[in-house]
């Protein structure tokens, strides 16, 4: 994963006129989880996220510096995607029972159980687990 944000970065850079600028918000890692409930909910997320992994914030911001760009920047907003996380999680926590039901009989997709089951730990990911919201900012 390292090497296709090595060159995402990059091909970034390259394209970025003098002066321009990347802003980057996703999800990220503030740390490596510590337990088994940590790495737990950090697969779920993945599984319900559809994706390989998240990358470490120091380690991107790194990638960015190591790629050229100047001025890089990281603001953690993790406090501010708790309110619509809190709602997802009761949402996920009145749905779970129908879509279990529903993923039983196979009349909905499996993907849609993950999605639930996602919802139903990414709060604790988030709020005092290893995830973090981060929007990164680097100039050319």
């Amino acid at each position: 994963m390292q090497k296709i944000r090595a060159r995402f970065f990059k091909e970034s850079y390259r394209i970025l006129k003098p002066g321009g600028r990347i802003i980057m918000a996703d999800g990220f890692l503030k740390r490596a989880p510590q337990n088994g409930k940590e790495e737990q909910a950090y697969r779920t997320c993945l599984r319900g996220f559809v994706l390989p992994n998240l990358a470490l914030t120091e380690a991107f911001q790194s990638s960015l510096a190591e790629t050229g760009f100047r001025n890089v920047r990281g603001w953690d907003k993790t406090q501010s995607i708790l309110p619509s996380s809190r709602r997802m999680l009761r949402l996920s926590i009145g749905l779970y029972p129908l879509h279990f039901i529903l993923s039983t009989l196979h009349i909905v997709p499996a993907f849609i159980m993950e999605t639930i089951r996602t919802g139903l730990v990414q709060y604790s990911f988030f709020s005092n687990g290893p995830g973090a919201y981060f929007i990164f900012y680097g100039e050319k």
